[in-house]
């Protein structure tokens, strides 16, 4: 019968924490939605947040919250369960929460180019796999988390995305080869390094963040967790 009030908490951490993930990964769609119809929209400015992935930071506040969340709900696990088996529910959490990011930006990326082209959902996403296999090689949701490394805001009008070519640049690219004068590919080769060297470093700090915010939440709850003394040796 001790069994049952364990199994019970054991199931409650991982309910609770589950769904504590589900709202995490929602919020970032709420949030991305917003960053690239307001801050990403805005002119020449909008395509200098975007290569800056500001839509990252996002990620970083939502993986700490979640991190703390679920580093205090280990509060109904035995204390005897292993560090790896408290730590599934932050591992499967976190790629979902970044994932979640890419994904609305490219369903966003579709719905605009169908509305612009005056051209069914349907059609729009024909045309931008297409593309995306044309400038990647690939379709789908890694050649768009592929392309955007490099090139931060896809195109949106149709006779550009049948049009363009490997050698194109984006709108960003072409302005500031216009201001400073240099060559556009010294800016194309310059975005494709950037571009992804951004992501690596978000995802270094979402990582550390993850780790301190979850051990946080963890200390706490082993001090609310009642310490069974030791009897004293005579």
């Amino acid at each position: 019968m001790r069994s049952h009030p364990k199994t019970l908490r054991i199931v409650l951490y991982f309910l609770i924490g589950l769904t504590l993930c589900l709202a995490t990964v929602g919020l970032k769609v709420i949030a991305t939605w917003a960053i690239e119809t307001y801050l990403y929209a805005l002119p020449v400015v909008g395509g200098l947040f975007a290569s800056l992935e500001l839509m990252e930071i996002s990620s970083v506040i939502l993986v700490a919250m979640l991190a703390l969340a679920l580093g205090v709900l280990t509060i109904y696990l035995p204390s005897v369960w292993p560090l790896a088996g408290k730590l599934v529910l932050l591992a499967l959490g976190i790629p979902l929460i970044i994932a979640a990011g890419h994904i609305t930006r490219q369903t966003i990326w579709v719905q605009r180019v169908s509305l612009n082209a005056g051209i069914s959902p349907v059609q729009a996403q024909e045309v931008t796999d297409a593309f995306l296999r044309q400038q990647t090689g690939q379709d789908g949701g890694w050649a768009y988390y592929r392309y955007t490394a490099e090139n931060p805001q896809p195109p949106l009008a149709f006779e550009n995305i049948t049009a363009l070519t490997a050698e194109d640049m984006t709108a960003l690219q072409s302005q500031l080869s216009e201001a400073s004068g240099l060559n556009v590919g010294w800016f194309s080769t310059l975005f494709s390094w950037v571009g992804w060297l951004i992501r690596f470093v978000y995802g270094v700090v979402t990582g550390l963040i993850a780790v301190i915010y979850f051990f946080k939440g963890k200390q706490w709850a082993e001090q609310q967790t009642p310490q069974r003394q030791t009897p004293q040796s005579p």
